[in-house]
């Protein structure tokens, strides 16, 4: 059946292997790390490797809006600790400068945690730095916040403070939101029927806004409702 929904797959095994992944798949859009997502350094990304992607994604017309890179399980945006949020800087910098290298539009990324270290306004005021900071050493990346299961000290787990971020951020046309459904689920906003589902994405479009949604990750939950399982 034809659809204009548009369906996404993590997938692996190499840059420009990724398209044909999805293809075997069913699909026409599809995520992936853009380097080792568990270390902080990386080889530098050759221009053959990049243009062989660009070259791919032409010949098998796949738009690249279709197409989201994950950042680093490592990074801390919201870190009160200047060492730790100068590598999640640096880092955030380096794997969006290999996004656009690849002419990849969306950067999705975990937003943060106080860590225990400071206030959660104090958090949410330093993630939005750190994605001005991460834009003005990019050229035209737009960084994806997405939404958590408000485990522990980690920020995100509420729309409010999504809003807050993204209120704090100077370019708003470089910031969107990824919607994670187990994410959101763990955090109280219940989306088990069709009811519930739109009342959850009008209560988004609300404190949001649906003009910043750019992007979902459909997964299911092994936690019970309002869990603050991830």
């Amino acid at each position: 059946m034809e659809s204009d929904e548009v369906f996404q797959w993590h997938v692996s095994g190499g840059l420009e292997q990724g398209f044909y992944n999805a293809l075997s798949i069913g699909c026409r859009s599809f995520a992936f790390f853009v380097r080792n997502q568990r270390s902080w350094t990386s080889p530098p990304m050759s221009e053959e490797v990049a243009e062989r992607f660009r070259e791919t994604a032409k010949k098998l017309k796949f738009p690249m809006d279709q197409i989201v890179v994950h950042g680093s399980y490592l990074l801390n945006c919201g870190s009160s600790d200047m060492e730790i949020l100068g590598r999640a800087r640096t880092s955030m910098i380096d794997e969006c400068k290999r996004c656009e290298q690849l002419g990849i539009i969306y950067y999705n990324v975990h937003p943060g945690s106080t860590a225990g270290k400071c206030t959660r306004e104090e958090c949410l005021k330093t993630v939005a730095e750190t994605l001005d900071y991460v834009m003005e050493r990019t050229q035209y990346i737009t960084i994806l916040i997405e939404t958590m299961a408000g485990q522990g000290n980690t920020v995100g787990g509420k729309f409010e403070e999504i809003q807050q971020i993204i209120e704090m951020v100077k370019n708003k046309k470089r910031v969107g939101v990824c919607l994670d459904t187990c994410h959101i689920f763990a955090a109280g906003y219940d989306i088990r029927s069709e009811e519930v589902y739109h009342e959850t994405i009008t209560k988004f479009d609300n404190t949001i806004g649906l003009q910043y949604l750019r992007a979902f990750h459909i997964n299911d939950s092994l936690g019970k409702f309002y869990c603050h399982s991830s």
